[in-house]
């Protein structure tokens, strides 16, 4: 992660609630490049919602750490990391014969299908998995049959 992203997390951090900032802040991932630094949201909801509350805050940040180098972009994405949760806990060891989890190997991130009324569940799972032990822990989510 860019320094320049950290200083503004650390500033952010004391001047927006915690729960907007747990919320919507710190799933941002930060990319810097050729003068830019782009800002990847883990879904067009988050991405929305920060444009509409928190970019302004954000862009004045930015430009004072990089003594307006910087521009600011956001976007839909994430960066992919060396070493996954999922990569860490799925792997058997070799003495093992037998697989021990009973989690259906359909049902991951990739396969997911993303729509309206389930995009802030999917996130959150996202956060969980991405942060796992540390925060979020448990996570619970409840609606209606059908609802995804």
């Amino acid at each position: 992660m860019s320094s320049i992203w950290d200083n503004c997390l650390a500033k952010l951090e004391n001047e927006i609630a915690n729960a907007d900032f747990s919320t919507w802040i710190r799933p941002l991932q930060a990319v810097e490049t050729d003068g830019h630094i782009t800002l990847l949201a883990p879904n067009r909801f988050v991405l929305d919602w920060v444009k509409q509350h928190h970019f302004t805050k954000i862009e004045e940040t930015i430009h004072e750490f990089s003594n307006g180098a910087l521009v600011l972009n956001l976007e839909i994405g994430s960066k992919k990391s060396a070493t996954s949760v999922f990569t860490k806990f799925a792997k058997p060891t070799e003495t093992k014969k037998a697989n021990l989890t009973f989690l259906n190997k359909t049902f991951t991130f990739e396969n997911f299908v993303e729509g309206k009324s389930n995009q802030l569940a999917r996130a959150a799972s996202i956060q969980v998995s991405e942060n796992s032990g540390k925060a979020y822990n448990p996570l619970l989510i409840y609606g209606s049959s059908g609802l995804g």
